[in-house]
């Protein structure tokens, strides 16, 4: 007779605990005790589930004490499985766990159970084997049929103990065997054994099960982490948005005001994420605490406040999603999550919904360039910030002029308390000839009421500016353009689209403050200065010189980047996009220091292995391991992974959408399940940041003086 083997393999966690006691053992107390544990349920299958469109599960008291029955849904996880995270769950032994998967009509298919303990305030992890409810009647079962393995408690300290359980049935007698590839098992040939934890601080171990008859095996496998760890906490946050208005006549001290982000009350709440085994994660649900002190799952309170109860200790992945649909992923430790972000002016702004039509009526420019010669708008209060449209409108030599100007932007929002900066930009030469544009002009205007979807016109008189501003040039460009290798595929790189070298000065209320509104919106230029690429190295014995207007409050940053355009089109489209990997850095000014790159670019970027700088031919996994090696020159803070997806939109043109921003510091991430979508095009942008911003505590919080450096992938497919 030929011996019949099957193995199947499931990733279960067991996390090491260095801070924990009191849980080995027995791993569970007796059911009369008020204390309840949590039950991370996976459920899977060695059949064909194709069918299953729903499952659920039932967890009874079994033979302890009564109490009602939980009954719940479980959620679709990869690969082809179901799994929930179920908490509040009465601690004990022998607990009762039935699960039924449904087909589209509502019928019974496939029904599975076990036994397991519930350790108090810890985690069990189980997994359920579903067979079918009805077998075809010429089903012959030669080999063992494994119906459950659980782990109780999920959370060990290193050297503590924890429970092994199996369930298997056979026609004939079973043989049990259980191995483990770190750690020792007491009784390895029974159904239940415990296994006792190595005493190391990190770690994976594979422990597999094995039920056998004459007539063949099964083996079932499960990856234990060993994690150094603290007890289950509660991670506890808020959404705030910090605006930051212009500070009231004679003051220069910000004015911020706090407030609930807009989207808390539309938006699920965060949930904190492990993974557990290479491609296997649990999902610990957040929400907020009722008034009565219950927890309520999935929201944030109106205040803007969640809590996500029940991680253990140590290393997590915080995963939220914002207004736009953009699924944020972030490496956190703290169990205190400042989840706010930064805007410059008030609270009332919103987006624009008509145009609005304002004539502007310059008098005193600057004798007109055109084609080189720029004029800029900006209020912070009411986040405008635009460049006036001049190609038709101001001819050469002018200096007086009018400018039809059909604003998107929110200037009905524009009090009459608000101050509209208004500046002229125009090319300049230093005493070696070398021409940059720099600001000689400029205008405030006040009092103004404007309604959106109205017209409005407004008398401009532009004042000269003394040229108080320094920037002081000691630039090779070479060492920027060492690094393009790194930056982009060579394939997608185009010529000409954007300028390559960059230095200029911008300036933007509390613009240089730790953590701010960095250049929320955009920003005013001052001077600006650009080189082609393949230009030499270059100092300037004479500062650049620009004029300066703005109040105390406004801080002027120093950017220098490098800038490579690169060309992306979806299938189907009839036209592509263009995508800009940069190389930069911005600091506060006066910035005397050489213009050297502060990071460069990561290296050897790869997906599941195969380098990330051509276009995947293959398909990659719904959720692929994107690894890559540190920058050549630089510390990164950390590094920002923001993968987009390609397609046509409806007019036939290319249309990107960021789907997934991962933060981390870490060196490779390993996508969770339901980044991806299968058969979609994508591409990857990997940003290496040196920043003051705090990442564990704040990582929306960013501040504007930072350097960055991309690398932008080749396209992928799932």
């Amino acid at each position: 007779m030929l011996r019949k083997i099957s193995t199947i393999t499931f990733t279960l966690s067991a996390l090491v605990c260095s801070a924990c006691s009191g849980q080995g053992g027995s791993g569970a107390n007796d059911a009369g005790s008020q204390e309840t544990g949590r039950v991370q349920l996976a459920v899977g299958s060695n059949l064909a589930t194709s069918s299953v469109t729903r499952v659920t599960f039932s967890i009874g008291p079994g033979n302890g004490t009564t109490f009602a029955p939980i009954i719940g849904q479980l959620s679709p996880a990869e690969p082809g499985g179901w799994s929930g995270y179920l908490t509040g769950i009465p601690a004990g032994r022998l607990r009762t766990i039935d699960v039924t998967g449904y087909d589209l009509n509502g019928t019974p298919v496939l029904r599975g159970g076990a036994n397991l303990d519930v350790s108090p305030q810890g985690i069990t992890t189980i997994t359920v084997l579903l067979q079918p409810v009805s077998p075809p009647s010429n089903t012959v079962v030669s080999t063992p049929v494994v119906q459950s393995l659980s782990v109780s408690p999920a959370l060990v300290a290193p050297g503590a103990q924890a429970v092994l359980s199996a369930t298997a049935t056979a026609t004939e007698s079973l043989a049990y065997s259980w191995q483990a590839s770190c750690g020792t098992l007491s009784t390895p040939t029974m159904p239940s054994t415990l296994w006792t934890a190595p005493n190391v601080s990190d770690g994976r171990c594979e422990i597999s099960f094995t039920a056998a008859t004459a007539d063949g095996s099964t083996t079932v496998s499960a990856m234990v982490k060993v994690q150094q760890d603290v007890s289950l906490r509660d991670i506890a946050g808020q959404r705030l948005v910090n605006y930051w208005l212009d500070p009231p006549p004679g003051y220069t001290v910000p004015s911020v005001l706090a407030m609930p982000a807009p989207d808390v009350g539309v938006l699920p709440a965060p949930s904190a994420i492990l993974e557990t085994a290479p491609g296997s994660w649990v999902t610990f649900p957040g929400g907020h605490t009722a008034t009565d002190g219950s927890f309520v799952q999935g929201t944030f309170d109106s205040a803007g406040s969640f809590v996500i109860p029940g991680v253990p200790g140590g290393a997590y992945v915080l995963s939220f999603l914002d207004a736009s649909g953009l699924r944020w992923l972030v490496d956190g430790n703290s169990s205190a999550i400042d989840l706010g972000y930064d805007l410059l002016g008030r609270a009332t702004t919103s987006a624009p919904r008509s145009f609005t039509m304002l004539k502007l009526t310059f008098h005193g420019l600057f004798a007109w360039r055109q084609s080189v010669a720029e004029l800029e708008a900006s209020s912070s209060s009411a986040n405008v910030w635009a460049e006036v449209p001049t190609a038709g409108q101001i001819l050469d030599t002018n200096t007086d002029a009018q400018v039809l100007m059909p604003w998107l932007a929110p200037l009905s929002l524009i009090t009459p308390t608000d101050t509209l900066w208004l500046h002229q930009l125009t090319p300049m030469s230093n005493l070696s000839g070398l021409t940059y544009l720099g600001a000689v002009r400029w205008a405030a205007l006040e009092g103004l009421t404007l309604v959106e979807g109205g017209s409005s016109s407004v008398d401009v008189p532009m004042s000269g500016l003394f040229l108080t501003g320094s920037l002081p040039v000691s630039w090779d460009p070479t060492q920027f353009e060492v690094h393009l290798s790194n930056m982009a595929p060579a394939s997608r790189l185009l010529a000409g689209v954007v300028p390559a070298h960059r230095v200029s000065v911008l300036a933007s209320p509390y613009g240089s403050t730790a953590t701010g509104p960095q250049l929320a919106g955009g920003s005013a230029e001052l001077a600006r200065l650009d080189l082609a690429a393949g230009a030499g190295p270059l100092t300037l014995t004479q500062p650049l010189a620009y004029g300066q207007f703005l109040p105390s409050w406004w801080k002027e940053i120093r950017e220098v980047r490098y800038a490579a355009a690169v060309a992306y089109r979806s299938p189907g489209s009839t036209s592509g996009i263009v995508e800009v990997s940069q190389l930069g850095s911005r600091s506060a000014m006066p910035a005397t220091s050489s213009l050297n790159p502060v990071v460069t670019p990561p290296q050897a970027f790869r997906i599941n292995g195969s380098s990330a700088l051509a276009d995947l031919a293959a398909p990659v996994t719904l959720t692929p391991t994107l690894s890559w090696t540190p920058p050549l020159l630089g510390a990164p803070s950390f590094y920002v992974l923001e993968i987009s997806q390609l397609y046509a939109g409806s007019d036939g043109i290319t249309v990107a959408t960021p789907v997934v921003r991962y933060i981390t510091r870490s060196t490779h991430v390993d996508l969770p399940p339901g980044s991806l979508s299968a058969g979609a095009v994508y591409f990857a942008r990997l940003t290496a940041v040196v920043t003051s911003a705090a990442l564990d505590s704040a990582p929306l919080r960013r501040s504007a003086i930072e350097a960055y450096a991309d690398a932008l992938t080749g396209t992928f497919t799932p």
